[in-house]
């Protein structure tokens, strides 16, 4: 069975004949309804939406409620440390483009549970040097190291 998916119908036999050209003249092609549905509706963005300086008792469903009012929120995340279980006062939201701006908007430098906090589009985390123990140039505890052993024969 030959599965493909593809954005419109009309480009499904052209792109099942190109790649394959000796099976597909004499195979039936069966093209998905839903696929073509798709064609007409408009795609959906979403934001990934960073608040900060949040309270320590904020929780996932506090966030989901005050953003649902501004649009659909697909997804709902508050950090907590995975030691003490405190949060970390800071969350994401994940929401539709246009309720997420509206969102920026309207609660950045606002008050929520008691705290000021920061609403702002989230950036990805990229490289951020110097947040390794190993890297951080730190000088690093050994235990159990035997007095023959020199400095620099030990590696990370």
């Amino acid at each position: 069975m030959l599965a493909m998916r593809q954005a419109t119908a009309r480009f499904a036999r052209p792109a099942a004949t190109r790649f394959f050209p000796s099976s597909m003249s004499t195979r039936p092609l069966a093209v998905s309804v839903r696929a073509a549905a798709d064609e007409t509706s408009a795609p959906s963005l979403s934001i990934k939406l960073y608040c900060g300086n949040l309270s320590w008792s904020t929780q996932r469903d506090d966030l989901e409620e005050l953003f649902s009012k501004f649009g659909q929120v697909s997804d709902a995340f508050v950090a907590f440390d995975r030691e003490t279980g405190r949060s970390k006062g800071f969350g994401f939201v994940t929401m539709d483009s246009t309720g997420g701006n509206d969102a920026i908007a309207e609660l950045n430098e606002t008050d929520f549970m008691g705290r000021t906090i920061r609403v702002n589009e989230a950036q990805p985390m990229g490289d951020r040097p110097g947040r390794s123990k190993w890297s951080s140039g730190e000088p690093l505890a050994l235990g159990a190291c035997l007095p023959s052993c020199k400095i620099g024969s030990l590696s990370r």
